[in-house]
């Protein structure tokens, strides 16, 4: 018989979740009446092409009894009702904030393929408070508002007459957001840091019914993926990390913000064997900048005319007063500084407060004028965070070279404009050859699927799926256009 409190959330479900529901709840030793050790399952088909985790919100405190919905996408390859590959890659697509289930709708197939040559299922997930995840980390009641937020928090800086000024403004909207979220949502806002994602999708492990972890990890995942790696360093199996952070830096002050400035203050440079021709800038600028859109909005505004430029603008920020209140973003803006916050919420505050903030925003606008502006808008609202949920619980801050049951592969590209591949050789110095090795991936664009490489994903196949770490430390792969030449 299921306990009380299975039996009443199992009362709740549609007739459609009650087949594929799965309820993990670890075990607490001051409730031993709901569920043996180490989870328990209510009800669980034998094969499930998917399910549906539900999870304590508070796992740290097991006499919290609440609990959330985490959705998730399961692309099985042998179809519904068939039996389970003998592995399951978890992917995660970047963030935070970042809807992995439809990522996996989107790129399911071309994982399987890729990284095991159809061997393998592929499972993608909404971490708490994401996309449809429940309880959902949202509130902003209606997406023309976080329009108007996002038009107000982005202005650059070279345009404003007071950039103090407007900071001022823009630090009593932050605020005011933060308290907005913790009237809506209570202390919700303290389990939404990078080591609780951690936790949930080691349940989530569990309830595949896997000893060992199989994941592709790409940028915020990337700090998951070595989050994970150290805190259950007996559960690596085959773990790749693509545009990797160094997710120490993330636990500093502006560590989110400012570890970007590496890619332009020292890049790393390439060489270009031969001429490149105009098609093949034009697909490398298509890739980097949505070419030739973005040339013809640029021509038309040295003409004079604004009207591309002012439809381009309509149409990804702009929301009529009357439109739907459905959510159609997949990427929870309001979840971004959530998890940073939480990260550093121990970093030092600097002792001329606000001052300090105006100092970095203008070295970080100059040295990063391309995404320096967003990028601070993440952590700005940190000087907040603390005051509605301090001491958030759990949150990692041990080492990285914890020895691992395997080594995991790191991937950084040469020319990537939000993780440098510095921050990758820092991760592999500090986890050490035997917990890791690096592609040094010579292209250009956010991860090495931007720019492909027929060496870089040769590697990656034999290691997820045969379990091949390269002999090297570092494996030089070039993308196969140029100006890289495989």
């Amino acid at each position: 018989m299921a306990p009380p409190l299975l039996s009443r959330l199992y009362e709740h479900l549609s007739a459609s979740d009650r087949l594929h529901s799965i309820i993990l709840i670890p075990f607490c030793p001051l409730r031993p009446h709901l569920l043996p050790p180490p989870y328990g399952s209510f009800p669980l088909p034998d094969n499930p092409f998917h399910f549906i985790p539900y999870l304590p919100l508070d796992s740290s405190n097991c006499l919290d009894s609440r609990l959330v919905r985490l959705a998730v996408t399961k692309f099985q390859i042998l179809g519904p009702g068939s039996s389970k590959a003998e592995r399951t890659i978890i992917f995660e697509p970047s963030g935070p904030g970042t809807s992995g289930t439809a990522q996996v709708w989107a790129d399911g197939e071309l994982i399987i393929d890729r990284f095991s040559n159809g061997q393998f299922d592929v499972l993608g997930w909404d971490p708490q408070g994401i996309n449809a995840s429940l309880s959902t980390l949202a509130y902003f009641p209606n997406d023309r508002y976080q329009d108007r937020w996002i038009l107000l928090n982005k202005m650059d800086r070279i345009e404003l007459a007071s950039p103090l000024k407007y900071l001022y403004t823009v630090d009593a909207m932050a605020n005011a957001t933060l308290y907005a979220c913790w009237k809506l949502h209570g202390n919700f806002g303290r389990f939404v840091s990078t080591s609780y994602v951690v936790r949930d999708f080691d349940e989530v492990r569990k309830g595949l019914g896997e000893d060992e972890l199989t994941g592709l990890f790409i940028n915020y995942g990337t700090s998951i993926g070595q989050t994970y790696a150290n805190m259950y360093s007996d559960k690596v199996g085959r773990l790749i990390l693509d545009g990797c952070e160094y997710v120490k830096y993330d636990r500093l002050l502006s560590g989110f913000a400012w570890t970007a400035l590496q890619n332009v203050t020292n890049p790393t440079i390439g060489k270009i064997e031969e001429p490149v021709t105009l098609s093949e800038l034009e697909s490398r600028m298509d890739s980097l900048f949505y070419w030739p859109k973005t040339a013809q909005i640029l021509f038309e505004l040295e003409a004079g005319n604004s009207i591309l430029a002012a439809n381009h603008l309509e149409n990804n920020w702009y929301y009529p007063k009357d439109a739907d209140p459905h959510r159609e973003l997949l990427i929870n803006m309001e979840a971004i500084p959530m998890v940073v916050c939480a990260d550093s919420y121990d970093a030092p505050r600097p002792e001329d407060g606000l001052l300090w903030w105006d100092r970095f925003w203008a070295n970080l606008t100059e040295l990063l004028w391309m995404t320096g502006i967003e990028q601070f808008s993440y952590v700005l609202p940190c000087r907040h965070y603390n005051i509605y949920w301090p001491d958030p619980p759990g949150v990692y801050r041990g080492d990285l070279n914890n020895t691992l049951k395997n080594p995991v592969l790191l991937i950084s590209s040469t020319h990537d404009p939000a993780t440098p591949l510095h921050l990758a050789r820092t991760l592999a110095a500090d986890m050490g050859y035997k917990n890791s090795r690096l592609i040094v991936h010579y292209g250009y664009g956010h991860s090495s699927r931007s720019d492909l490489s027929d060496c870089t994903i040769e590697v990656q196949k034999r290691y997820m799926r045969d379990g091949v770490a390269p002999e090297d430390a570092e494996t030089h792969c070039h993308a196969n256009k140029k100006p890289y030449l495989s």
